[in-house]
């Protein structure tokens, strides 16, 4: 789980700090959404029994974040004829809140794991 995390940690944090050239942080957002939707089906299928209930709910509601905002991003392109304030929130600000929002997701769970370890 903690190679889970530091992979999303690296990943979030190069995507902040090239958001500093505006262009590249939205190059490596478009490797960091899938990326993370990678790391969230590999903690759901391998991890989700052994989550507490919190950490459940907070999956769950990563994952209803996630989809619709694949869904407002879909919609936003396709009904949209040039770029605009609506297209930039759906492709690249409510993606990466919900990005930082599975950071600390992913850094609750990694403390979770270690507790268990402790307490066996």
């Amino acid at each position: 789980m903690k190679t889970i995390h530091v992979i999303n940690q690296i990943a979030t944090c190069a995507t902040i700090v090239l958001y500093l050239t505006i262009i590249g942080g939205m190059y490596a957002q478009l490797v960091l959404g899938p990326l993370q939707l990678l790391l969230a089906g590999i903690i759901t299928y391998k991890y989700y029994k052994r989550l507490d209930k919190h950490t459940r709910r907070g999956l769950n509601q990563y994952w209803i974040a996630a989809i619709m905002a694949l869904v407002a991003a879909g919609t936003s392109i396709f009904f949209s004829d040039s770029p605009n304030l609506v297209m930039l929130a759906t492709l690249f600000i409510i993606p990466m809140a919900i990005a930082i929002y599975f950071l600390n997701l992913t850094a609750d769970i990694n403390a979770n794991f270690k507790n268990l370890r402790h307490e066996l």
